[in-house]
C-alpha cells in the first residue's frame, strides 16, 4: 500500500510539473506573439510615419507655399527695408517685431489647412491648439541679406520664417513622432534684369530642342525660366532659381495653358512638384541631382525678359545712327573712352574728353556736347537703327574705360567679333568646377567703374561664327565678353552652329545675359562652351541706369528643410 502512495504521488507530480511546464510555455508564446504583434505595429507606425511624412512635405512644397506667397501680398513695408528698421541692415527684435502679423497669419492658415488632417505646422509656440514641446526649438524670423530700397534701384532683400512640422504614425498600440526643422525664406523687391545672372524665356532654341542645364554649368548668381527649366547630370546652380514652370509660351512671350509647377529632367521628362520627393526642397530624380544654393521656386509666374521697353523708361542716346552700321568700334586710348561708327559709306570717330563728347574732324577734335553721368560715371550712349554687323573692342579686346559706361542699342541683330573686356575688370578670377568642388570666382574690385550695356531690340547677339568673311568670325578662341548682353525678342549665342566653323575654346562672359529664347553657344564640332560669371556690381548699379522693373513684390519663396528635431 505505501508503495501504491508513493507511484501516486510521483504521478501527480509528474502531473503537476508538465502542467506548470506547458502553462510557462504558454505564457511564454503568449509574450513572444505580444511582442511580436508590438514590433510589427511599430514598424507599421513608422512606415505610415515615413508616409505621412512625405505627404507633409508636399503640403508644404505646395500649398503652404503658395499660402505664404498670398500672405505677403501687400504687405511689405515702405521704409529702407521691407521687415524691420535700420540703415545698412535692420535690427532682429524690428525684424521680429514687423513680422509678427505674418507669422500669426501663416499660423492660422497652416492649421485652417492641417488641423483636420491630423497635421501640425508650428510658425509660433502652439498650433492647432497643442502647445510644442518645450525642448524642441523654434527660431526666430531674421533677415537675411540685401541692401537697402532707398538711394537707388530698388534692390531684393530675403527673409527667413522658420517652422517645426509635426508628423504622427500609429498603428494599434504603436505611435511615432517626429518634429521637423525648417523654414520658408523669401525674396522681395524688384525684378530688375541686372539682377538676374540669367534671364530666360522660352528655353527650347529655334530647331524645337529643350536646353537642358547639365554638369558643364557653374552659375553664382540668380537664374529665371519664364517658361520650362530643364536639367541634367549636375548643374551647380548656386544663387536662387526660380521658373514659371510654363508647359509653352506664345509669339508674345506669354503662357499658353495653366503653369503646373515642376522640372524637365534629362533621364524622366516633366516630372511635376508633387514627384519631387523625398526633397521637394531640392528636386533631384536619378543620375539629374543640381546643386541648388539658394533655393529653387518652381512657381514664379508673370517675370518675363520680353516685357522689356526702353522706349518706356526714358533711356536717349547721345549718337544715332539711322540706318545699319557696318562697324561699331570701342576701346580705351590715353586714359579716354573711343568709339567709331561706320556705315556702308561713312565713318565718325568719337572720343570723351573729361565729361565731353568729341568728334574727329579736318584732323582735330571738336566739342560735340556735354554728356550726362550716373553717380560720377559718364555715360556714352549709341543707338543703331538696324544691324551692328561687327562689334569689337581695342587690341587684346580692350573696349570699356574705366569711369565710363557705353551703352549700345541696336533695332536689330548685333555680331560680336571680338573680346569686350573692362580696362579695370571687376573679377580677377573667373570660378568653375574641380571635380566635385565649386571653385567660387574672386570678384572683390567692386570699385571698379567701366560697364557695358549691349541691347538687340528686336533681333539676337551673336559671337560671330561661321562665315567665309573672316571679318565677321569672332577672332578670339577664349573670348572675353564683360557687360550686361540683352536680346529680350531675340537670342544670345554663337551663329551658323551647324552650318560651318570650327571648334573653339571657351567663352568667359562676365556679367550678366538676358534672352526671351535659348540658343546654343556651342557643340561637340563647332562654336564656344560658356562660361557665366555674374557681375556683383549689377546688384546695385546697373549698366543702364533706366533698366525697367519687370516684376514688383514677391520674387521667390523658397522651402527649406534642415531635418529631424528630437526631443531631450
Amino acid at each position: 500500500m505505501r508503495r501504491d502512495g508513493y507511484a501516486i504521488l510521483l504521478v501527480l507530480g509528474l502531473v503537476l510539473t508538465v502542467s506548470l511546464a506547458v502553462a510557462l510555455m504558454a505564457v511564454r508564446t503568449a509574450q513572444e506573439g505580444e511582442q511580436s504583434r508590438l514590433k510589427a505595429e511599430q514598424a507599421l507606425a513608422q512606415v505610415v510615419l515615413d508616409g505621412r511624412q512625405n505627404e507633409m512635405l508636399l503640403l508644404l512644397a505646395g500649398s503652404l507655399r503658395e499660402e505664404l506667397r498670398t500672405a505677403l501680398a501687400g504687405r511689405s513695408g515702405g521704409g529702407r527695408f521691407a521687415f524691420g528698421d535700420g540703415y545698412n541692415a535692420p535690427s532682429q527684435s524690428s525684424v521680429v517685431a514687423d513680422l509678427e502679423p505674418l507669422r500669426q497669419d501663416l499660423q492660422n492658415r497652416a492649421d485652417a489647412l492641417l488641423c483636420d488632417r491630423g497635421f501640425r505646422l508650428y510658425f509660433s509656440r502652439t498650433a492647432c491648439g497643442v502647445p510644442l514641446p518645450p525642448d524642441i526649438r523654434l527660431t526666430a524670423p531674421a533677415f537675411l541679406g540685401g541692401a537697402p530700397r532707398t538711394g537707388g534701384p530698388a534692390t531684393i532683400q530675403r527673409y527667413q520664417l522658420p517652422f517645426v512640422a509635426y508628423v504622427r504614425g500609429e498603428q494599434g498600440e504603436a505611435v511615432r513622432e517626429r518634429f521637423l526643422l525648417g523654414a520658408f525664406e523669401f525674396d522681395l523687391g524688384a525684378a530688375l534684369p541686372s539682377r538676374y545672372a540669367l534671364l530666360l524665356d522660352n528655353a527650347y532654341d529655334w530647331a524645337g530642342q529643350l536646353h537642358f542645364f547639365d554638369s558643364q554649368v557653374v552659375l553664382e548668381g540668380r537664374l529665371h525660366v519664364a517658361g520650362l527649366l530643364g536639367v541634367r547630370q549636375n548643374p551647380w546652380l548656386a544663387g536662387a532659381v526660380t521658373t514659371g514652370s510654363c508647359p509653352s509660351l506664345g509669339v508674345d512671350g506669354t503662357c499658353v495653358g495653366t503653369p503646373t509647377p515642376g522640372i524637365a529632367f534629362y533621364g524622366q521628362g516633366f516630372v511635376n512638384q508633387a514627384a519631387m520627393l523625398p526633397y521637394p526642397d531640392r528636386p533631384c530624380l536619378g543620375l539629374d541631382c543640381p546643386v541648388w544654393g539658394e533655393g529653387v521656386d518652381l512657381n514664379l509666374t508673370g517675370l518675363r525678359i520680353g516685357s522689356l521697353d526702353l522706349d518706356r523708361t526714358g533711356w536717349v542716346s547721345n549718337i544715332r545712327l539711322p540706318r545699319p552700321a557696318q562697324l561699331v568700334r570701342i576701346w580705351p586710348e590715353g586714359g579716354r573712352q573711343h568709339l567709331d561708327v561706320c556705315d556702308s559709306t561713312n565713318c565718325s570717330r568719337y572720343r570723351i574728353s573729361g565729361s565731353r563728347l568729341e568728334r574727329y574732324s579736318a584732323g582735330g577734335w571738336v566739342d560735340v556736347m556735354e554728356l550726362p553721368s550716373d553717380r560720377g560715371v559718364i555715360r556714352l550712349r549709341l543707338e543703331v537703327d538696324g544691324n551692328i554687323e561687327r562689334l569689337s573692342g581695342g587690341s587684346f579686346g580692350l573696349a570699356v574705360a574705366e569711369g565710363v559706361s557705353v551703352e549700345i542699342v541696336a533695332r536689330n541683330d548685333i555680331r560680336i567679333t571680338s573680346s569686350l573686356v573692362h580696362e579695370n575688370p571687376p573679377c580677377t578670377f573667373v570660378g568653375g568646377r574641380s571635380g566635385d568642388q565649386l571653385v567660387p570666382s574672386r570678384c572683390e574690385n567692386l570699385g571698379a567703374t567701366g560697364r557695358l550695356a549691349l541691347v538687340s531690340r528686336r533681333g539676337d547677339i551673336w559671337l560671330g561664327h561661321g562665315h567665309t568673311d573672316p571679318t565677321l568670325n569672332l577672332t578670339d578662341d577664349s573670348p572675353r565678353l564683360h557687360g550686361h548682353f540683352l536680346a529680350p525678342q531675340g537670342s544670345i549665342g554663337t551663329e551658323n552652329l551647324g552650318g560651318g566653323g570650327t571648334r573653339r575654346g571657351t567663352a568667359f562672359v562676365v556679367g550678366a545675359v538676358g534672352m526671351a529664347r535659348w540658343a546654343n553657344w556651342g557643340s561637340a564640332y563647332q562654336g564656344w562652351n560658356l562660361s557665366l560669371t555674374y557681375d556683383p556690381r549689377l546688384v546695385t548699379r546697373p549698366a543702364i541706369p533706366e533698366e525697367p522693373i519687370l516684376l514688383d513684390g514677391v520674387l521667390g519663396v523658397y522651402l527649406r528643410i534642415d531635418g529631424e528635431q528630437k526631443p531631450r
